[in-house]
């Protein structure tokens, strides 16, 4: 394949992130609760987002669900049916 060592030879571009980018990355993955404390309810967690992306109910629900502790799809359906605490929209 061209020029191109094979196997162990190759060696992977180096990427440092200062300790300034490492710091902010923590800070947007705590934001977005994909880091530190998660929320207890899909409630919780919309209400730190705001909104959640929902043409795909799949997507949505695990959205939820990787940002908080515990829950699962039937607990994300529950709020969007029977307690009606969410609600899908559009703009």
């Amino acid at each position: 394949m061209g020029d191109r060592p094979p196997g162990p030879e190759r060696t992977r571009p180096r990427f440092r992130a200062s300790s300034r980018a490492v710091s902010i990355l923590a800070e947007r993955l705590t934001a977005q609760l994909l880091a530190g404390s998660p929320a207890n309810d899909p409630v919780a967690v919309a209400e730190r987002l705001l909104a959640i992306q929902a043409q795909d109910m799949r997507g949505a629900r695990l959205a939820v669900r990787a940002r908080s502790d515990g829950l699962s799809a039937a607990d994300v359906d529950k709020a969007l049916t029977e307690d009606r605490s969410l609600l899908v929209t559009w703009l």
